[in-house]
């Protein structure tokens, strides 16, 4: 099959070109055909596998606005499951495959590709991932170091602190962070059934149901990094939670105040 007639082929099953070159004679030359198939396949099972991970923290940080027990006994019962170290370890993995194969697609979209439109939802697409590709192994490490050379978790209260320590920058971020996990992962998972052949049912791919998810999940993931950070409702911040102690500890050593 042409790689014109793949991109049209693509188009009309996806709603927009999202997984494809979208290359034809007149904007670029042709990129091997077989192989992008083979990147847009090995990209979305690997989002796919990394989106189980990424929805139970969407969920984790919803259910902060039912308060701390809620988020700490969500978190405390799933990690026993995502941190198992074959899981963690093939989570990882896909996030690295997706990552390095990102880039790849990334080089050659502006290698060959000319400037030309992008569809809106396309666009919110690969901006989120350039946001999540930034952060992703900071935040990674951030979180899951802590727990691993010291035995300390974040949970609430430690998140509580870091929002509450420095709020220009944190608050901004995990709300950022949050809505472009919610954005990316969502779309993606659309993207990605699509280019593995996966019927998806038109309101659940870019219809009403699409929307009202985005909506609706953008709405509780705000209202939870807000209840976090003591918007909501009241929480008692906690200085000598293990968490806030490494941190106050690490900012002591790099000469920062908390």
């Amino acid at each position: 099959m042409g790689i014109t007639r793949l991109a049209s082929k693509n188009a009309r099953n996806s709603g927009n070109c999202q997984w494809c070159w979208c290359m034809s004679a007149e904007n670029g030359p042709k990129p091997d055909a077989a192989r992008e198939r083979r990147l847009i396949r090995i990209q979305a099972i690997s989002g796919l596998v990394f989106l189980s991970f990424l929805a139970i923290h969407l969920v984790n940080t919803m259910l902060a606005a039912a308060g701390e027990g809620a988020y700490d006994g969500f978190q405390r019962a799933t990690r026993l499951v995502y941190q198992f170290p074959l899981i963690e370890l093939g989570v990882l993995g896909a996030l690295g495959v997706h990552v390095v194969v990102g880039v790849l697609r990334i080089a050659h979209r502006r290698k060959h590709e000319k400037a030309a439109h992008v569809p809106r939802r396309l666009l919110l697409h690969r901006l989120s991932g350039y946001f999540l590709l930034l952060v992703i192994f900071g935040h990674i490490i951030a979180t899951r170091g802590p727990s691993v050379v010291r035995g300390v978790h974040p949970e609430f209260i430690g998140l509580n602190f870091s929002l509450t320590s420095v709020p220009y920058f944190f608050f901004p971020y995990y709300v950022l962070l949050a809505l472009s996990g919610l954005y990316h992962g969502v779309n993606g998972a659309m993207v990605a059934l699509t280019a593995l052949r996966v019927r998806v049912p038109e309101p659940l791919r870019r219809g009403p149901i699409f929307i009202a998810t985005l909506s609706v999940g953008a709405l509780l993931l705000v209202i939870g990094v807000l209840s976090i950070g003591g918007v909501i409702f009241p929480v008692t911040s906690d200085p000598e939670h293990p968490f806030a102690r490494l941190i106050t500890e690490l900012g002591a050593s790099l000469g920062v105040v908390l």
